[in-house]
């Protein structure tokens, strides 16, 4: 009789063993996630590590970057919306290459105008 009792117990105990181990396992994600995760954390410099990107950096700061572009992944957010997030929280210096502020079309733009007004004016003989 007892036999016939662990013969059903060692199977559900088994069973309840393996639900657990998967309810438990901790978060990993998917290969594409890490490979985005990868990505966008190789963008961003470490605060914590001079010269590192947060992908190569082992600080926990590092970390928690990476763990919060894998949500915000999750999330359905992109790339773009990601780095502009990490910009707004720790200011342009976070970004490996930060946006170039392209000037020159404004320049040109003003000395072009100054030229032409200057033209306009010695030709309608304003002094």
């Amino acid at each position: 009789m007892p036999w016939t009792r662990l013969g059903w117990i060692l199977p559900l105990a088994a069973v309840i063993a393996l639900f657990l181990g998967f309810l438990l396992q901790p978060f990993t994600p998917s290969a594409s996630l890490a490979d985005q995760v990868e990505t966008i954390a190789s963008k961003l410099s470490c605060p914590a590590c001079q010269g590192q990107s947060a992908a190569q950096s082992q600080s926990a700061v590092a970390y928690e970057m990476r763990q919060e572009i894998a949500r915000q992944l999750q999330e359905g957010k992109t790339s773009e919306e990601i780095l502009q997030y990490f910009q707004e929280e720790y200011g342009s210096w976070i970004l490996l290459q930060p946006p170039v502020f392209r000037f020159w079309p404004w320049t040109l733009l003003l000395v072009g105008g100054g030229l032409l007004f200057l033209w306009w004016k010695g030709r309608h003989g304003l002094e």
